[in-house]
Order: structure tokens, then C-alpha cells, then sequence
């Protein structure tokens, strides 16, 4: 039985140019309708009303305010196309299938579904339970928990952990704060020397308390927030958390940041054979999904050995709109153009804030440098500007009052 439809679904134009449907919004999705909006007839399909910068996401439970200017709406995005706010169901070879049973049909698709995490690092997935006017409110219950607590836990030493070490620290000067990381390199293990004896800077010199190469055992309401995005909701409570080593750590607020979980169910049908062990989508470096050479992937999702990073995301969205036209002029006489390639950089870049005045960077030809580029570059602003140009400076959602 089909359902009633709740999506208005706009009809196709019939102007000549070729339609493609966009599913995801995060950084490679947007970027990707942007660069297509003038030549194709572009939907691009996005869950969440809002889009939220997530590269911020570190700061905004300590000033809640950064609502205003981090949850950002497509309206401005597109002068051609156009943005549906709906739930996708499924993905076949030839339509976009919708939770209300309408579907929507392309001639190319570019997958852009991105990953889960829970919130405050990733938006909430909104539901009928949690709309997106809770946000702010949320957003200060965070802060307030913080606030109230006297010592933090973070589980999980990757670039989030450091960076929310960081944000904490910057606001409260005396709170303890325990970073317990798996590994025994904060950030990951593919920097240089230079770049890790940064970090131990950084969290020497800000008294963060540092235990590496030991695990706490993940609740399975986390794991399951991993994988859906649902949001979670922070309680300050004194309790003492025991490692898989053994060593007892007291805190009254834990917050994991223990990575993200891929956003690939909706292939799972139809896509079975490209998904790899770990759920990401197997694509050859043009981002096509094997065996179908009008339906891409990009970003986070995808299984190219690289950093999963807002930066790649937006590399592989140029890439792919770079092959489409090449793709338009597939005939008899041409049946398989060359097509431009993703290439991937065996020597990682990565920007580490640390509050709004340190941190450190490494670029893709090895040089490192502290808190002075860094600030420049990321800490100061966290991209919250640079990301609402790329959105063409929506009008804010929120407006919240000076109180």
C-alpha cells in the first residue's frame, strides 16, 4: 500500500538538460549542486531541515549562540535547482525511493549521504520527538552540563577529542579534563614527528590529562546513537569508569568521540555487491560505483584509502562534476570518454584548533606549524564564516535574544 505523500516533489523540466538527483547535503552534496546548477536540472535530497557545520561543532556546546551562524538553511544555495527536505528510503540503478513511496527517477546520481555520529559532533537526526527548534535549547543543556561538572571525560584521542579538549579548556581553566585514547598517537598515526610533538605541546601545556593505548568498553545506547544520529542527552553524574587496563578514571560528564559510523543503509538493497566489509561504497577514483558509470559517491562514504575530511568531500564533488559532461557526450563513436581521476595524496593535511588561539597544522608537503597559522587559518573562526558564503550567506534560522 502506497502511502500518502507528504513531499512535494517538483515536476521534471523539460528544458534539454539532464537531471541530476543529489542525495546528501553535507559538504561534497552541496558543493557538488552548486557547480551543477547552471548546466543539469538538479534535487538535491537532504533529511535534516538545516544544514550544520559540523568543522564547529566542537565549540558550539561551549557558546550555543554559534547556532545562529552553524545550522544554516539551503534556501540560497540553488538558483536553478532545488532542495527537498525528505527521508530516502532506498537507492535502485534507476530512482531515488522516498519513505512516503514516491520516487524520483535521474539521469546521473551522486551519493553524498555522509556519516552518523552522536550529537553534539554531528547535527541530530531530527524526529518527531526532537524538531530542529530544539536545537538551541539543547545545544545550552549541553553547556549548562558542562558548566556543572567539575571533570570531564572524553573517550576518543582523534581530532574531535583533542580539538573539544581543547574548546573546554579555553573556557574553563581549572576543570579537570581526562583524554582516554585507544592508540598511542593522539589525532591518528600518518602524521610526522613534528606535527605529534605539537600535540604533546598542546596538551602538556594546557594540562590535559592524557592516557594512551587503553579503552573503555562503549554503552550500547552510544553504539546505537553512533549509527542513527539520534540525539544524545548529557547528565553530569559522579561515577568512576575503569579501562580495559584497569585504570579508574573519576569523572561526572563523559563525552565519546570515538569516530563516525557510514551512512550506507539505503544501498544496502540494490548495492549489496559495493559496499565493502565496513560499509563504505566501493568506487574507482572517477567516484563511480562499480558497475554503473552514472551513479557516483563521494565523501565520507566512499572507500578510498584517504582522510575523511570536509576538504576531500569537496575534491571529489569538482571531480565528478568535471565527468559529467564528458559523460553527456557518450555515443556509438564514443562510448567510454576518459575521465578526470580523484587523486589521492599520500601525504595527509589536517588542522588541529585548540581554543581560539592554538593549535597546530600539517601540510600535505610535511611542513608543520603551531598557533599562530593555525589561529589564522582555523582556530579563530572554526570556518563558520568561509561556510556560509559557500552556502550564499543563508539568513540566520535561529534568533536567539541577547539574554
Amino acid at each position: 500500500m502506497s502511502l500518502v505523500p507528504k513531499y512535494h516533489i517538483p515536476a521534471r523540466k523539460e528544458n534539454g538538460k539532464r537531471n541530476v538527483v543529489i542525495v546528501g547535503g553535507g559538504f561534497g552534496g552541496y558543493s557538488a549542486a552548486k557547480l551543477l546548477d547552471k548546466d543539469y536540472n538538479v534535487i538535491l535530497v537532504e533529511r535534516n531541515k538545516l544544514f550544520y557545520n559540523c568543522i564547529a561543532a566542537v565549540r558550539v556546546p561551549l557558546e550555543p549562540r554559534l547556532v545562529e551562524t552553524t545550522f544554516l538553511s539551503y534556501d540560497n544555495l540553488l538558483k536553478n535547482g532545488y532542495v527537498l527536505i525528505a527521508n530516502v528510503k532506498e537507492i535502485s540503478p534507476t530512482c531515488v525511493l522516498l519513505d512516503d513511496d514516491q520516487s524520483i527517477s535521474f539521469d546521473y546520481l551522486i551519493v553524498a549521504t555522509g556519516t552518523n555520529n552522536t550529537s553534539p559532533f554531528k547535527a541530530p537526526h531530527f524526529t518527531e520527538s526532537f524538531g530542529v527548534d530544539q536545537v538551541p535549547l539543547y545545544f545550552q543543556s549541553i553547556c549548562d552540563a558542562i558548566r556543572d561538572s567539575s571533570s570531564v571525560l572524553i573517550v576518543g584521542g582523534g581530532s574531535v577529542g583533542v580539538e573539544f579538549a581543547g574548546e573546554i579548556r579555553e573556557k574553563y581553566k581549572d576543570k579537570r579534563i581526562t583524554l582516554l585514547h585507544g592508540g598511542n598517537r593522539l589525532v591518528n598515526n600518518k602524521m610526522n614527528e613534528k606535527f605529534y610533538a605539537q600535540v604533546d605541546r598542546l596538551v602538556q601545556s594546557h594540562n590535559i590529562n592524557v592516557i594512551l593505548n587503553e579503552r573503555l568498553s562503549t554503552p550500547q545506547d552510544i553504539k546505537d546513537k553512533l549509527k542513527d544520529g539520534v540525539c544524545h542527552t548529557y547528565t553530569v553524574e559522579k561515577k568512576i569508569y575503569t579501562t580495559d587496563q584497569g585504570t579508574q578514571i573519576e569523572a561526572d560528564l563523559v563525552f565519546y568521540c570515538i569516530g563516525n559510523s557510514v551512512n550506507t543503509s539505503i544501498l544496502a538493497t540494490h548495492f549489496s555487491n559495493s559496499l565493502d566489509e565496513n560499509g563504505r561504497v566501493i568506487v574507482n577514483l572517477s567516484l563511480q560505483i562499480q558497475g554503473h558509470s552514472n551513479i557516483f559517491a563521494i565523501g565520507d562514504i566512499t572507500n578510498i584509502p584517504e582522510f575523511k575530511e570536509a576538504y576531500n568531500a569537496i575534491y571529489h564533488s569538482r571531480v565528478v562534476c568535471k565527468n559529467l559532461p564528458l559523460l553527456d557526450k557518450c555515443n556509438d563513436f564514443q562510448p567510454s570518454p576518459t575521465l578526470y581521476q580523484h587523486v589521492i595524496n599520500p601525504k595527509p593535511m589536517i588542522g588541529i584548533s585548540f581554543g581560539k588561539t592554538d593549535g597546530c597544522v600539517q601540510f600535505q608537503n610535511g611542513w608543520v606549524f603551531g598557533a599562530f597559522l593555525t589561529k589564522l587559518l582555523k582556530s579563530n573562526n572554526l570556518l563558520i564564516n568561509r561556510v556560509a558564503k559557500d552556502l550564499n550567506s543563508p539568513k540566520p534560522y535561529f534568533h536567539l535574544n541577547n539574554n
